[in-house]
């Protein structure tokens, strides 16, 4: 996911979604979840919502897309 990897990776062996994430349903899920959670945190009227979705739901993601 381009605006993942571009915004939110600095380093690229840390967690980067690779190009073939299309082909895998479990990660595409894990995505489109991802993305909901930060399009409302970006909403949100105070920064907890997106504290969260930095703190908690990225390590997260990353940590179960490098399980799988």
């Amino acid at each position: 996911m381009v605006w993942f990897n571009r915004e939110y990776v600095w380093d690229p062996n840390a967690g980067m979604i690779p190009s073939c994430w299309p082909q895998h349903p479990h990660l595409v899920h894990e995505i489109a979840v991802l993305a909901d959670q930060r399009r409302r945190a970006g909403i949100a009227t105070t920064s907890d919502l997106l504290e969260d979705w930095h703190r908690y739901a990225v390590p997260a993601f990353i940590d179960r897309m490098k399980a799988a």
